[in-house]
Formats: structure tokens, sequence, C-alpha cells
């Protein structure tokens, strides 16, 4: 296979390879950086051990350009310019790990070989997230194996679903750290339910619950964005008890209330990792 790397818009995808005469080498990825909220009390030993978060990281690639003249150079130059600075951030994408993106804010060029026609050149940019994701969300695929870089090996004969019409059922988290929408992971959670009473989806695994509190119709559409419910489009945060969802490594045991008649309820979000 040859080896590729793309710029992901809202728009479009461009891949760097098709222009003619480019070639991505390699790509190098930026250590992990901690933040680490520990706080010292001067009349005690050691520390007291706080919740670490991550910080943006590096990710540099490096590319050849074999133009035909030095005309055909500069032009390479400004069509790479064109592509790689942008007012909002994108993702990128490549082959050494083709099931993964990386959403970046900022970019740099350098040119670290340059002559009259060709030239090796790199770009480095910041993943300003602090971790990478899925090349897919989970309600985009039949098949994990479709779109999805696996961290851990599935329990045997578990089919991994992402969509129910039940009140007990299971979600499968295979990134390598909890999803939790407080830490600005993307988590949406579609129902469609009749519920006379409310509505509550607890986890079982690690009691994050949210209650809609009103009745909820078959026509109705409650979508939990993150920290952000909605009923048909309409933010509706006042009729929930502002619960969060969260999802733990693995396997995740679901239950909604009894009395809930269930028609759907989709879990889309990107596996994400260190």
């Amino acid at each position: 296979m040859n080896d590729w790397f793309k710029f992901i818009f809202k728009e479009k995808t461009i891949n760097l390879n098709n222009i003619p005469g480019v070639i991505f080498k390699d790509i190098e990825i930026g250590d992990v950086n901690v933040d680490n909220t520990s706080q010292k009390i001067d009349t005690s030993d050691g520390v007291i051990p706080g919740s670490n978060t991550f910080s943006p990281f590096t990710l540099k690639a490096t590319f050849y350009y074999d133009g035909v003249d030095e005309s055909d150079l500069f032009l390479m130059e400004q069509k790479l310019r064109n592509v790689i600075y942008q007012r909002e951030p994108y993702y990128i994408s490549h082959s050494k790990l083709p099931r993964v993106k990386y959403a970046v804010n900022d970019a740099s060029l350098k040119k670290t070989r340059y002559f009259h026609s060709d030239m090796e050149f790199e770009i480095e940019f910041t993943v300003y997230k602090g971790y990478s994701e899925s090349l897919l969300y989970t309600n985009e695929v039949d098949s994990l194996e479709d779109g999805f870089m696996l961290t851990e090996t599935l329990p045997t004969d578990y089919v991994p679903k992402y969509q129910f019409n039940t009140n007990n059922f299971t979600v499968y988290n295979g990134s390598s750290e909890v999803i939790d929408p407080i830490k600005r992971h993307t988590l949406k959670i579609k129902v469609i339910a009749d519920s006379p009473s409310n509505f509550y989806l607890t986890n079982l695994n690690n009691q994050s619950k949210f209650t809609y509190t009103k009745p909820l119709k078959s026509a109705d559409t409650l979508i939990l964005d993150g920290e952000a419910p909605f009923l048909n489009d309409k933010r509706c945060g006042i009729d929930t008890d502002n619960g969060i969802i969260k999802l733990e490594k693995g396997t995740n045991n679901f239950k909604v209330n009894g009395n809930a008649k269930i028609q759907s309820i989709e879990f889309a979000f990107p596996f994400i990792y260190r």
C-alpha cells in the first residue's frame, strides 16, 4: 500500500500524495504532555495527588517533492501554504496509523533540503486536544474493524452495537481511557422513546446517570450532546437533572427505566487514544 497523508476539512479531504511529485516519507509523534495537578503541602511529606490533564502535543510529518523546474517548485510551495494555513482547526490522518486522526489548530512549514527543482520539507502540527481519535464515529460503521484501531481484545463472541431498542444494553468503549464529556470528550446520545412519566438512563458500571423529568412521546427526539440536552433541537436542561453520562474503558452496561418503551437509543462517539 502506498503511503499517504490527508488533510480533513469540513467540506473536503485533501491527500497531499495526490499532488504530482509529493511523497510522504515519515511521521514523528511527540510525547504525551501531562499536566500534574498535585498539591504540595509545606508541612507534609510528598504531595496530594490530583487528576492529570493532557496538554497539546506536536506531530511532525516529513515529505519529499520532485518537481520539473524552479517555477514548478515555487508553485508547489504556494499550494502547500494554501492547504496548511487555515483559520479554523482541522484534522489530519496518515497511512502509518490509517484509522486514527488528529485535531490540529496550528502548523508550520519548514524546508529542510532545497535544490533547483526538488526539496525535502516537514510540516509540524499542534494536536490541540492532547489526544488522537478514531477516524470514524461509532454510528458511522457496521463493524469496528472497518474504521477503528482497537487497543484491547474484544470479549469472545461479543459484537459491539451502538443502536438499541431495549431497556438493557451494553456499549463498548475501545478508547485508551474513560469517555468523559466534562473533559470535552465527544459523546452524543440520541433517544426516541415513549415514556409516560420521565426518562432515565444509567451506566451501571460507574453509576453516571441522566434523567429527563417530563414525559417523552415517540414523536420526540431527545439528544444528550456531551453535557447539553436537547428536545426536538431546543435546549431542555431545565427539565433534566443535569446528569452526565460517562463511558468506562471496555464494556458499559446500561439500564433505562422500566416503563419506557424504547424505539431507538444511539451512541455516537470516537474512540480516543493517547
